[in-house]
């Protein structure tokens, strides 16, 4: 009975952790007026944080993603970074002026709603086929981040 009570067990986080949940698509612009889509991301990875300007963690995480998006952003690598704001526009865009954060930034509330997002920082893995591999709630250490993207399921090239 216990083997097979586990087997079904081991059945059941198979099938629900198997299966990767499609990421939702959107189609908007950052603060350079770039149009991003997930569609025209298809064959990279995807890096999306979602983030406040009130949160302690959240600054230092996009201090941290601005040496990896100098390090490794557009067109360098084969990972994408977006972030998400969900702020007033003026507050925003003297966020970006003071903190000379140069990593694309799209500021759009509903977005936070479709992601489900309930913490700040909240991060989010999409492979290339749009899959989302991981989603972490709260601050992760940019050697940690450096760690977590080359493991087997997010594999990117990142430099040391």
């Amino acid at each position: 009975m216990k083997k097979l009570l586990f087997l079904l067990m081991l059945v059941y986080t198979i099938s629900v952790f198997g299966n990767l949940v499609t990421a939702t698509e959107f189609q908007l612009k950052d603060q350079f007026q770039k149009e991003h889509t997930l569609e025209q991301y298809k064959g990279k990875k995807v890096y999306l944080t979602f983030w406040t300007s009130w949160c302690g963690y959240c600054k230092k995480s996009l201090e941290d993603l601005k040496v990896l998006y100098e390090e490794n952003g557009e067109n360098k690598k084969n990972i994408i970074f977006l972030t998400f704001n969900d702020e007033e526009e003026a507050k925003l865009k003297d966020v970006i002026k003071e903190k000379n954060y140069n990593f694309p930034i799209i500021n759009d509330k509903i977005m936070f709603y479709k992601y489900y997002i309930d913490s700040y920082p909240t991060t989010y893995l999409i492979n290339e086929e749009g899959k989302v591999v991981q989603v972490i709630s709260g601050y992760i250490e940019k050697e940690e981040f450096k760690k977590l993207i080359k493991d087997q399921n997010y594999k990117v090239e990142i430099e040391e």
